[in-house]
C-alpha cells in the first residue's frame, strides 16, 4: 500500500530514449535540481546524473505537485537491470514519505531491483528496507548482482547476517568506500 501524503502526479521517462528526450530536456534543470538538492554538487555532481540517465539506459521517475504546476519535488532513476541509480526530494518536501512513494513506484514498473548504499546513510538504508528491500547476505551474491563492477571489491565482512564490502570507485580508482547492497531479487544465500 503507498503511504498517505501530498497529491503528487508520477511520470516515468526513459531519458536515452528518442521519444523521452524532449521531456526530459524540458525538464533538466528541474530534475538536477532535486537531485543536486538531494546529493550535493561535490560527491556527485549534476553532470554525472545527467550523463547516467542520457547514455545508459535509466528508467526516470519523478513527482510534480498535483496542482497544475510542473514543479518536480521528487525523482528517483533505475536502470533496467534493476540497478537504483538515485532518489531525491526537495528539502521542503522531506518527511512526507514521498521517497518511499517514489520507490514504491519503481517497484511496480521494475519490481526485482538492487541498490548499493554507503554503509553511512542508514537513512536511505532503513528506507529501502522499508520498502520491502533486504540486506545482501553472501558475497557470492554481491559480487554476482554487481556484474562488472565485482573485480572492484577489494573486501569485506559479514556483521549481523549483513555483507559490508569496501569497492573502489568505477570513475575514480583511488577512491573507495564501504556499502551494502540490498534488493528485491531471490533469497541471495549461497546453496548447500
Amino acid at each position: 500500500m503507498v503511504p498517505a501524503g501530498p497529491p503528487l502526479r508520477f511520470e516515468w521517462l526513459v531519458p536515452s530514449k528518442p521519444q523521452d528526450r524532449p521531456r526530459y530536456l524540458a525538464l533538466r534543470a528541474q530534475v538536477l535540481g532535486v537531485l543536486t538538492a538531494g546529493y550535493g554538487k561535490a560527491a556527485f555532481p549534476a553532470s554525472l546524473h545527467d550523463m547516467r540517465m542520457t547514455h545508459e539506459d535509466q528508467h526516470l521517475c519523478f513527482a510534480t505537485k498535483h496542482d497544475g504546476s510542473e514543479r518536480i519535488v521528487a525523482c528517483s532513476y533505475v536502470r533496467s537491470d534493476g540497478k537504483r541509480g538515485a532518489t531525491a526530494v526537495l528539502p521542503a518536501f522531506r518527511s512526507v514519505r514521498i521517497g518511499t512513494r517514489l520507490i514504491l513506484e519503481s517497484l511496480i514498473r521494475i519490481p526485482h531491483q538492487f541498490g548499493e548504499v554507503a554503509i553511512d546513510n542508514l537513512r536511505h538504508a532503513e528506507l529501502l528496507v522499508a520498502c520491502g528491500f533486504r540486506y545482501a547476505s553472501s558475497i557470492e551474491f554481491v559480487r554476482a548482482t554487481l556484474r562488472e563492477l565485482a573485480p572492484l571489491v577489494t573486501g569485506h565482512v559479514i556483521s549481523n547476517g549483513r555483507v559490508i564490502y569496501r569497492r573502489k570507485s568505477r570513475d575514480m580508482p583511488e577512491a573507495e568506500r564501504d556499502f551494502f547492497l540490498l534488493h528485491t531479487l531471490q533469497d541471495d544465500r549461497p546453496a548447500g
